[in-house]
């Protein structure tokens, strides 16, 4: 239940986006894979900082290590990015959000610094999005695609024994298999503060 989100996540900072310590990372999202990503890009080394919109979700990444955590429909995002890094944006940013929505990716463009790097790891409900082009193309930014663990389980199950990564905290519900349609209600939902539900 667990373990596929952080295998996710692992491609995702170490394959693709190469997350390095001394690195300040915007990370887009605060499911399962966003605080899989965050949880991993802190244990590298990096200043993480994460985005959603359920307030639930933000508090629990402030609580497994992000810098910072902001509603993005609440709250202002860019000026407090701009502030952490001395106006310079982040060094990448990794999107953990997807779904029928364009405002993610607009916003990891307008987020990363010159040359800095944007990881696109949601899955879209539609074949589009926008991005701002001008910003793009003459600050010679990036944005790469990320799918699926060709790694693998084992090296999250490595990181779990030799580097101490605790991937209970994303556990919030167990639940019998006769409870099965309560909790995907709950996670369709985003009810009852739920991340993982692990059925017994």
């Amino acid at each position: 239940a667990v373990s596929q989100p952080f295998g996710i996540a692992y491609h995702a900072v170490t394959g693709r986006a190469q997350i390095q310590k001394g690195e300040t990372v915007l990370i887009q999202g605060c499911g399962p894979i966003g605080l899989a990503a965050m949880m991993l890009s802190t244990l590298r080394g990096a200043r993480v900082i994460s985005t959603d919109i359920v307030d639930y979700r933000c508090r629990r990444a402030r609580e497994l290590g992000a810098a910072l955590a902001i509603n993005a429909h609440t709250e202002d995002v860019m000026g407090p990015i701009q502030d952490l890094t001395n106006g310079q944006g982040v060094d990448k940013v990794i999107e953990c959000v997807g779904a029928d929505q364009d405002e993610t990716l607009p916003q990891a463009v307008e987020a990363v610094e010159a040359g800095g790097l944007v990881t696109v790891v949601g899955s879209f409900k539609e074949d589009r999005a926008t991005i701002p082009v001008i910003d793009f193309k003459f600050s010679e930014k990036a944005v790469i695609g990320s799918q699926g663990m060709p790694e693998g389980y084992e090296p999250v199950f490595d990181l779990m024994t030799s580097e101490g990564l605790d991937v209970e905290p994303l556990i919030t519900h167990r639940m019998s298999l006769e409870e099965a349609p309560r909790a995907l209600q709950m996670m369709e939902e985003k009810s009852d503060e739920v991340m993982k539900v692990v059925l017994k």
